[in-house]
């Protein structure tokens, strides 16, 4: 758990910390966290532009998920880390932190926010085979990253081009919509609405301001 929920307060770490601690199972037939990923997630070693990367160790079906992660918890991002909500992030853990990017919305990994922001479930979004690389766009849960980089993503060597992955708030506006039609993580959501509604504001108050100077103009005429 990220904190006892009487005390309020979210537990921090600014070094690197021990891996999550879950409880014990009492039942063969319940698996731990660890072990339900590690069955899933196995990490491999990419290309050297790539470095490590996480594929599928058996046949995935879509709704399975694969892996949850609540801790430890950070106040900046890393090159890992998961947003969970304004001024909170945390990695993946037991091998989930190597999923690669991918660019649109066509991947077969989501990393699901909890509606409460504590924790991320690691869900399957599409059939996949062993062996297939794991893969989730890294702009559905985050709106700035602290380590951009030169994506060579399948998506991006198909379209013959590669894109600067910088977060949700870099996106072409074709880019964001196409994103929003699907899962994005609530907090990314909240700020590309907020995002738009100061855009629409300040177009409406630039046509505003500038409409008595053409009446204006006209009328000197």
């Amino acid at each position: 758990m990220i904190a006892a929920r009487s005390t309020r307060k979210l537990l921090f770490s600014t070094a690197a910390a021990a891996q999550p601690q879950f409880a014990a199972t009492t039942s063969a037939s319940r698996p731990t966290i660890e072990e339900i990923t590690r069955s899933a997630i196995k990490v491999v070693d990419g290309p050297k532009n790539v470095g490590r990367k996480a594929i599928a160790a058996k046949d995935l079906k879509t709704g399975m998920v694969i892996n949850e992660f609540s801790q430890p918890l950070f106040r900046q991002p890393t090159m890992h880390t998961v947003c969970l909500t304004n001024g909170v992030h945390v990695p993946p853990t037991f091998g989930a932190e190597f999923i690669s990017h991918a660019c649109g919305p066509d991947t077969n990994i989501s990393m699901v926010v909890q509606p409460d922001a504590r924790s991320v479930k690691v869900v399957v979004t599409k059939d996949t085979k062993c062996g297939d690389d794991l893969y989730f766009n890294y702009n559905t849960t985050e709106w700035t990253m602290s380590c951009p980089f030169q994506c060579t993503c399948h998506v991006c060597m198909n379209e013959g081009k590669s894109r600067l992955v910088r977060g949700f708030a870099f996106l072409s506006n074709d880019e964001q919509d196409e994103l929003l039609q699907g899962y994005v993580s609530a907090y990314v959501r909240s700020l590309a609405m907020k995002q738009r509604k100061q855009t629409r504001t300040s177009v409406t108050g630039n046509t505003a301001a500038a409409a008595p100077k053409t009446e204006t103009a006209s009328a000197a005429i």
